[in-house]
């Protein structure tokens, strides 16, 4: 859809991933995934086997036109081609020796709220779809937005955005086929699902994807989300490893208590360099590779 919500306009103009219906009876209007953060982002303790983002950009100053900036792309994340598509039934058994990346920098939310909440990533490809499998530690889930499909990165979700590389890039709109991705659990057992598209500087507001497969399960630690999003999907035209994408991965962590429940507690990424949403932060997206 192409309205805009005028409460999240400050920040899906900068996947509600993915991140329009209204009508859930949510406490508060909460900001979805992608709201910039007000204090200096904080990178909890452990590692990230992301490749680490370059200090320089190809482009020189002389050869970046007015309107447009360098990019500076943040980790690079691996996705491997599939013989045979995953079952998406959010079980790890078809995971098996591929590339785990940890999302477990915060880069925005709430400066008053702490969190524990992580998420290990795996990646897969085939000529029709892009696969994830993401794993979450999480001891409270809380998703109070099942109706309304731009609001569900506040709560309890994971997402991402992508679409392609370019250096050097518009330093005031986003690209024309960017895409936000938003997957995640309702707390009575389902899954929630939503897309939304670059609308110049920001995204729109979105709707759920109906297309590929998603399941998001409960597990003893937290959830786990499995998904099949198909290329066209993310307005991606014959992917292969030649194809130049830019990507983040994401991971929202909801308040899960108090009159602030179901807002956005705490955002995390692959990214130390995603820090804010939309065109701000477009020239600092990590980098996806396609491997045979």
């Amino acid at each position: 859809m192409s309205r805009r919500s005028p409460a999240y306009v400050s920040i899906l103009g900068a996947l509600a991933l993915l991140a329009a219906c209204d009508g859930s009876a949510a406490p508060s209007v909460p900001a979805p995934v992608g709201t910039e953060t007000s204090t200096a982002p904080t990178t909890p303790s452990g590692t990230t086997s992301t490749t680490p983002a370059p200090a320089t950009s190809s482009a020189t100053s002389a050869s970046v036109p007015d309107g447009y900036r360098a990019a500076v792309p943040g980790p690079t994340v691996t996705a491997t081609k599939v013989a045979r598509a995953p079952r998406i039934d959010g079980a790890t058994d078809d995971w098996s020796g591929f590339p785990t990346y940890a999302v477990d920098t915060r880069v925005g939310g709430s400066r008053s709220v702490r969190s524990t909440a992580s998420a290990t990533w795996r990646l897969g490809w085939d000529r029709d779809n892009l696969y994830i499998l993401a794993v979450v530690k999480d001891p409270t889930l809380t998703q109070t937005h099942p109706l309304r499909p731009w609001a569900i990165g506040s709560g309890d979700s994971v997402g991402i955005e992508i679409g392609a590389y370019t250096n050097p890039l518009p330093a005031d709109r986003l690209g024309s086929r960017d895409t936000r991705i938003l997957i995640g659990p309702t707390e009575s057992g389902g899954t929630l699902r939503a897309v939304a598209y670059a609308d110049g500087a920001a995204f729109a507001t979105g709707g759920v994807w109906t297309s590929g497969a998603a399941v998001a399960v409960r597990t003893a630690s937290g959830w786990r989300v499995e998904a099949a999003i198909p290329w066209s999907t993310l307005k991606v035209n014959a992917p292969g490893p030649t194809a130049k994408l830019s990507m983040n991965l994401l991971l929202a962590d909801a308040i899960s208590s108090g009159a602030k429940r179901g807002s956005l507690g705490s955002l995390y990424s692959n990214n130390p360099q995603r820090i804010f949403a939309g065109a701000k932060a477009r020239y600092a997206w990590g980098r996806l590779a396609l491997a045979d």
